[in-house]
């Protein structure tokens, strides 16, 4: 007896049973089983208590003797299992004859009186066994550190043990957990990196784990470190340890960022980013892009975003605070800008953190002139802005102002001395609105006086925008009025409206002089004197006077001084001297020069020009450009053009010119002449003369050239925009194209554009051949026509109509420009043309085979959907074949019929067959008759095909066929025959054979003999085995009535049938605990390719030859190719199987 189920230092209870069995015919009284008391019991048991037995036991009977046992604390199979522990044991009982008797362990006489005792041995059973703690180890923090970790390993078995393996967690990554030996109880035990060699009872050793990541990525690692023993007794050779590694790099930061701040300055603050994983986060960079978020209204431009977003590496617990400078340009607009920080590491999440920045509104104005400035001496007539008062908004605000002006403290008028006025308003008090980054000049306007002296004016500018400072604010201006001399602003000489200083000797001069003064002009004691070249002077008076502006405040004045000078007789240089006086007795003087000159000269040039514009039918006019200079220096008189010589036919409309005082310098103008129809392209020359008279008479002629450039003009007719045509054919149109040009010419049509279903081409002769996408018609003579043919070719089936079909014709000249397009738009007819594929049937049956005709085709030439009715007529429909039934009427008696629709509708361009299906009539008969197809839509359109029908009644038999048992390629021999009318026919045949669906190999004709043939064939691979197929025999005979093949079969019914050649197998045996006087249960599973037969077994008993053969049972009731069978056998004295010891078993498959 084993002792186990135990640890060291812990005692247990065993229960051991002594079974005392009655073997003989007496009852066995005062029955007793103890320990031998001569015997001391052993240090391996602490106790031996009986707890079960008997009194008596009867003949053939037994009882079960129970005694409590308890070790020995401490047991070490180490050490204890070398010698074995043993309990002696007494046996007593009393016969019935009242004698006492005792024996041992196998008393099967009850008289040995040597046999007093027995004795069991108890072995120290080797159970080693080994715990290690702790069982669950979980590190989830500070990962950026190592962690060391204990693990105790301890021997709480009763035996050593012979080697502990150590699994390493990570094998893809040992640099995770490094593992070492920290102690050893005992120095014979020995790590070498994965194990120790030796831990012996109640010892221990710790293992150190030094747990380093290296991976920061975030990740759960469960893994688990295996403790295994190679040591066969050990009852669990595998102990494991939970390591659980949470790696959680984590930044926390704030999702949201909101800032009010300030346009026009650097707004600096921090951003916090904190480190709360449980591991560094590597690689930290911060980004920034403009993104329009909800609620902003522009994004927040990069440029305007400044830090450093290069964070580098954060540790648990760190906090990083990014510095920003947001700088918002001046004028920046206030509202909400937006957009988003991207914040990414190596081994975080990417995050993102919403920015809004709220530009402030702010409100600013300031003056840009001077608060105090003065702004100078103006004349008492002076009537206008004296100068600005300016202000500047360099908020992001537009501003409202309430500007007003005062005059020496006092509230003035539009129209007081010095005032700042709106220009557009006569007020002294008004509104102005300033947009951001904008000036206002408000100007400072004065009126005239009367007298001279200093003038101040305050410009109060008060706010009325809110968020705006400075609330109010004023500047300050002063100006003087001084009475000036008279001024002379202009001084001039003017010949005919025109101011000129060089005048022609003889002629008039115009001379004036316009005068201004603040108080008046006395202009009657103003004169001009004039010094001739020879030094005579004028003495000019009594000049014409006129007063220019009446509007002028105050006493100011502005007049016009005139005179006519005649006396201009010298030529040379003259000077002209102006004198005035004011009211006041200013005088003011000034002179000028001019010249007086004897003699100019002119020139005439004409220009070239060209027309594109003259054909054969059409003439011309063209704007001749003239330029005359007047060379000299002073103006000529008398000036006369006019055209000397044109082409022939040309017309002068403009025939001459005429100036009577003509300026120095060039004039231009244009002369019209007209270019008549016909004239050729080429150079032509023009003539033209000019003369003057005055101050010296002269003349001058010039020629120009004009060009008539080639023109390739020419009509088209007979070209229509709009076109009826057909489907599935070339619609061939004609149109001539007229050169009516000035030169021979080259013209290219072009087809352009996709029209739906339709190819254009073009062709200059109408063979199909030739057309093409595009003609060119080369050195096209003058007033000469060409016909040009249009193929309008139209896909079979297109739809009826213009949609879609619209295409042009592009007509270019030699310049390679498109001169002229034609659109044209086809319309395509509707078409409903159809045909048959026969207008004849004549076609032969063999009796009683099923046969559909499939050779009639209706075809839709149409290109819209039509809709027919077909039907059968004669006596085709009538064959005498009762035992046939019409799969369309369910009735017998009909022959022919269509089997497909009988009304149909036919799409466009398609075509089906209208399929014929009959069973041939059992006999040899001649049928006629029709089938007709009607368009339904169209009465007239209608088509008949007749029809002639002949049935054969071929009959072929079979004979002889042997054997009808085979293998694959086995041999099968057979006879047939074949008759037409009773008649024989031995011609022209060929076979095939068939058994099943598989085609026979090799058919030999091997004995023709009159009407008979024999033949022989190799059975083909069947589809299984162990079953029978149809034979079938197909004999070819090709019929020159029939005029083609005749497939005639012969069939004889599941007659070749396939050895099943696979036995059956059984896969597994079951047999329950075979205990003696317990049932027995034998179980077989067994397979087979078709069907299992039958199932028995043969046992033969122990130690004998005789046996069993017995039918097992299928477990379910239907026959199978798979499945289980059993029988049930009794065991024991009157069962089945009565005795005890092996039984051989064999099984006999049956399929």
């Amino acid at each position: 007896q084993w002792l186990y189920d135990f640890e060291v230092a812990s005692g247990y209870s065993y229960i051991y049973e002594i079974l005392v069995k009655n073997i003989h015919k007496g009852t066995m009284h005062n029955v007793s089983v103890f320990l031998d008391p001569a015997r001391s019991i052993s240090y391996y048991f602490a106790n031996v208590e009986q707890i079960d037995g008997c009194d008596t036991i009867l003949p053939k009977s037994e009882c079960a003797f129970k005694f409590n046992i308890t070790v020995t604390d401490n047991l070490n199979a180490e050490v204890d299992d070398v010698l074995p522990a043993r309990l002696y044991w007494i046996f007593n009982w009393t016969n019935n004859d009242g004698t006492y008797k005792k024996c041992g362990f196998s008393c099967t006489t009850p008289t040995i009186p040597s046999m007093t005792s027995f004795s069991t041995r108890f072995y120290v059973y080797s159970l080693p066994n080994f715990t290690v703690s702790p069982t669950s180890i979980i590190i989830d923090s500070d990962l950026s550190v190592p962690h060391y970790i204990d693990i105790y390993i301890n021997n709480t078995g009763n035996d050593k043990i012979d080697r502990i393996n150590v699994s390493q967690p990570f094998p893809e990554h040992p640099e995770y957990v490094q593992m070492s030996s920290y102690f050893e109880s005992n120095n014979n035990s020995v790590w070498d990196g994965e194990g120790w060699d030796l831990l012996s009872v109640g010892e221990y050793n710790i293992l150190r784990l030094n747990i380093t990541m290296t991976n920061y990525t975030k990740a759960t690692y469960n893994r688990s470190i295996n403790f295994t023993s190679k040591t066969v007794a050990i009852q669990d050779p595998t102990a494991s340890i939970n390591l659980l590694i949470d790696v959680n790099p984590e930044l926390t930061h704030a999702t949201t960022l909101y800032k009010e701040l300030s346009h026009n300055k650097d707004n600096i603050f921090n951003f916090t980013i904190s480190s709360t994983g449980n591991i560094r986060v590597n690689d930290v960079n911060m980004t920034y892009e403009p993104k329009l978020l909800p609620g902003s209204i522009r994004l927040l431009p990069k440029s305007w975003v400044n830090f450093d977003g290069d964070l580098g590496t954060l540790y648990e617990e760190d906090i990083y605070k990014v510095l920003f400078n947001i700088s918002i340009p001046q004028f920046t607009l206030p509202g909400n800008y937006s957009g988003q920080f991207t914040i990414e590491s190596s081994n975080t999440p990417t995050t993102i953190v919403n920015f809004t920045v709220f530009v402030k509104p702010e409100g600013l104005w300031e003056f840009v002139t001077p608060t105090y400035q003065y702004l100078g001496d103006f004349p008492l007539d002076y009537d206008g802005n004296v100068g600005n008062v300016t202000i500047f908004n360099p908020g992001n605000l537009d501003m409202d102002f309430f500007i007003q002006r005062f005059d020496a403290n006092t509230n003035c008028t539009g129209t007081s001395t010095g005032c700042v006025e709106d220009p557009s308003d006569d007020r002294n008090a008004f509104n102005y609105h300033l947009p951001i980054n904008s000036t206002l000049d408000l100007p400072v306007y004065v009126v005239p006086v009367l007298t001279g002296d200093m003038k101040m004016i305050q410009v109060l500018v008060a706010v009325t925008t809110p968020n705006s400072a400075p609330f109010s604010n004023s500047s300050y201006v002063a100006y003087l009025t001084v009475d000036y001399p008279p001024t002379i602003n202009q001084q001039k000489t003017v010949v005919g409206g025109f101011n000129y200083n060089k005048i022609a000797l003889g002629k008039p001069v115009t001379l004036i002089a316009q005068i201004r003064d603040d108080l008046g002009v006395d202009y009657e004691n103003s004169y001009f004197n004039v010094t001739m070249p020879n030094g005579t002077i004028h003495h000019l008076t009594a000049l014409e006077n006129e007063t220019l502006d009446t509007r002028l405040g105050a006493g100011a004045t502005l007049v016009n001084l005139e005179y006519e000078y005649t006396q201009a007789s010298l030529e040379g240089n003259y000077s002209f001297l102006v004198y005035t006086k004011d009211d006041s007795g200013h005088v003011t003087q000034q002179s000028m020069e001019f010249y007086v000159i004897g003699e100019t000269d002119v020139d005439i040039f004409a220009g070239n020009v060209s027309t594109a514009d003259v054909t054969f039918v059409n003439s011309t006019l063209i704007e001749v450009p003239i330029t005359v200079t007047n060379v000299g220096l002073v103006f000529a008189y008398g000036v006369n053009i006019t055209i000397q010589q044109l082409p022939p036919g040309w017309v002068a409309i403009d025939s001459s010119v005429y100036y009577e005082l003509l300026n120095v310098g060039q004039t231009k103008f244009n002369m019209t002449i007209q270019v008549p129809e016909g004239t050729l392209a080429g150079d032509y020359n023009i003539t033209y003369k000019l003369i003057w008279d005055a101050p010296n008479q002269g003349n001058d002629s010039a020629t120009g050239d004009v060009t008539v450039d080639p023109n390739h003009y020419y009509t088209i007719t007979g070209l229509s925009s709009n076109y009826d045509i057909n489907h599935d054919a070339h619609n061939l149109v004609s149109f001539d194209v007229i050169a009516l040009g000035n030169e021979p010419g080259d013209i290219r049509i072009k087809c352009n554009g996709e029209p739906q279903d339709i190819i254009a081409k073009v062709s200059t002769n109408n063979n199909l051949s030739t057309f093409s996408n595009q003609v060119y018609l080369t050195n096209m003579p003058i007033n000469s026509t060409t016909t040009i043919y249009l193929d309008m070719n139209v896909t079979r089936g297109a739809v009826p109509g213009s949609t879609g079909r619209q295409f042009n014709l592009s007509f270019t000249d030699a310049t390679n420009i498109d001169d002229y397009t034609k659109i044209i738009t086809p319309n395509v007819r509707v078409s409903k043309a159809w045909n048959l594929s026969k207008t004849f049937i004549s076609e032969g049956g063999v009796a009683l085979l099923n046969i559909t005709y499939n050779d009639l085709v209706i075809t839709s030439n149409a290109n819209v959907p039509l809709n027919f009715m077909a039907f059968l007529s004669g006596n085709i429909t009538d064959f005498d074949n009762p035992a046939y039934v019409d799969p369309q009427h369910n009735e017998t008696g009909y022959g022919m019929i269509i089997s497909n629709a009988t009304t149909f509708t036919l799409p466009k361009t398609v075509s089906r067959p209208i399929s014929l299906f009959y069973k041939v009539p059992d006999l040899n008969a001649n049928f006629k008759g029709d089938i007709t197809v009607v368009d339904v839509n169209n009465a007239s359109s209608v088509k008949i095909v007749p029809i002639n029908f002949r049935s054969y009644k071929f009959i072929s038999e079979l004979y002889d066929v042997f054997p009808t048992s085979v293998n694959e390629t086995d041999t099968i021999t057979f006879t047939t025959n074949l008759t037409l009318g009773g008649e024989y026919i031995t011609d022209n045949m060929t076979y095939l054979a068939y058994v099943g669906d598989n085609e026979c190999l090799n058919i030999q004709n091997i004995t023709p003999i009159g009407e008979f043939t024999t033949l022989t064939c190799n059975a083909p691979a069947p589809s299984d085995t162990g079953a029978s197929y149809d034979f079938r025999v197909i004999t070819r005979y090709y019929s020159s009535e029939i005029q083609n093949y005749v497939n005639i079969p012969a069939t004889l019914q599941d007659y070749i049938y396939y050895y099943d050649l696979e036995p059956p197998y059984y896969d597994k045996m079951w047999v329950n605990d075979a205990q003696y006087g317990n049932p027995v249960k034998i179980t077989v599973y067994v397979e087979d390719n078709k069907d299992v037969g039958n199932v028995s077994v043969n046992i033969t008993f122990p130690g004998s030859s005789s046996y069993l053969i017995l039918d097992l049972s299928q477990d379910n009731s239907n026959p199978s190719a798979v499945g289980n069978w059993s029988r049930t056998f009794t065991t024991g004295q009157s069962g089945t199987l009565d005795e005890k010891g092996y039984y051989y078993v064999s099984f006999i498959l049956t399929d």
